[in-house]
């Protein structure tokens, strides 16, 4: 039993048309989920590559290491991660505890009786505000030390 070349190019076609099907809600995902700049590992066939983000569109992410640039087409790739920051943690959690302290140092100049004086209000919210940011710089380390350092946002189906 022979198959003609002509069923065997509709087969073929129809495949590929189901495959691209198939992975598109998922890539639709990943475009949603990582943006031009972040840092993302890309594995494929081809082998992982880790890196900046530097283009993804429908049919193609392209990510760059240093001077070097690889580009993936969007059916060869099997996974990709989101990778956080190099200091993603700590500036969330500096910002944090400045201003928790600046508030605290505030409503501390409030409290005592020193409203009158904007001076005073201003020092202690600067001043409350370093010693919180720094705390929470140190949250912020110590809670990415702590963390999974990547996160699965796409698999081919």
């Amino acid at each position: 039993m022979l198959i003609s070349m002509r069923t065997l190019l509709i087969l073929l076609l129809t495949a590929l048309a189901a495959f691209g099907q198939a992975t598109a809600p998922a890539w639709d995902r990943l475009r949603q989920s990582v943006r031009v700049g972040e840092r993302v590992r890309v594995e494929s066939p081809r082998g992982a590559v880790s890196g900046e983000l530097v283009d993804l569109t429908a049919e193609k992410l392209v990510v760059s290491r240093g001077s070097r640039r690889s580009d993936f087409q969007a059916t060869e790739i099997t996974r990709v991660y989101w990778l956080p920051g190099r200091l993603h943690g700590a500036v969330k959690w500096t910002l944090i505890g400045h201003g928790v302290g600046a508030a605290s140092g505030v409503v501390a100049a409030v409290v005592l009786g020193r409203h009158d004086q904007a001076g005073i209000t201003v020092l202690a919210a600067l001043l409350l505000g370093g010693i919180a940011a720094v705390a929470g710089a140190v949250i912020g380390f110590a809670a990415r030390a702590t963390t999974t350092h990547k996160k699965l946002v796409y698999q081919r189906p």
